[in-house]
């Protein structure tokens, strides 16, 4: 015969039990996801940028952290509402890196936090920088090649453009390669030229956005 007492002790354990469950299911279910940045950004300093993440299962209040390299660098806010948006002024005292990855983490629960899924960058000022081709670089006419490049802040589009160097000296636009491609950093081009010169051609891209923002390659070599 099944006892009072043991009744009340059983309805107990299921009732301690149920609770753990609930406790690890809500574990389970809070999360955060950084959504900006979330890698491949460029932000400059003095401006101001948007912070934001989406957050599941729990309403607190979070801190937000700054990672260079892997690493804890730097405090942005300490406490802030789980709003899932914050703003941020970069600060002028700050080190220019590639390397940057926001985390936000859940003040009440600190086994909770998000962060960039990839690293973004942090510049003084915009910039492109063209790779390829180089001073080592001797291209045949007729041939596929690759331009490539580097960009901070210079817009979603570039210009790209084949400059020739004449023996006196004087530079001009050969041809415009594209009017405007996307700004992801490569272009496939095949090599056509009017001359054939020893470190007479360099390749200028630049932002159609922005006619201040643009870089030039190494002078290089087209040959037959």
């Amino acid at each position: 015969m099944i006892t009072v007492s043991q009744l009340l002790l059983s309805c107990e354990k299921e009732n301690i039990t149920d609770q753990a469950s609930q406790n690890i299911d809500s574990v389970e279910t809070r999360s955060i996801t950084v959504s900006e940045p979330n890698g491949g950004e460029c932000w400059e300093i003095g401006d101001t940028e948007n912070i934001s993440w989406y957050s599941e299962g729990f309403d607190c209040d979070v801190k937000i952290e700054l990672h260079k390299d892997n690493s804890f660098y730097k405090t942005i806010s300490s406490q802030t509402e789980n709003s899932q948006n914050y703003i941020w002024k970069i600060p002028e005292n700050i080190d220019l890196s590639s390397n940057y990855k926001i985390l936000i983490g859940s003040i009440d629960f600190p086994e909770t936090n998000g962060i960039s899924a990839s690293s973004f960058e942090i510049e003084k000022e915009p910039y492109l920088k063209v790779s390829q081709p180089n001073y080592l670089t001797g291209w045949g006419n007729d041939y596929y090649k690759y331009i490539k490049w580097d960009s901070c802040g210079a817009g979603q589009k570039v210009k790209i453009q084949l400059l020739f160097k004449a023996s006196n000296g004087h530079e001009s636009v050969e041809t415009t390669i594209t009017q405007s491609t996307d700004n992801d950093g490569e272009y496939h081009w095949k090599v056509d030229t009017d001359y054939i010169g020893t470190y007479c051609y360099r390749i200028m891209v630049s932002s159609t956005s922005s006619s201040s923002i643009y870089g030039y390659s190494d002078y290089f070599s087209v040959t037959f």
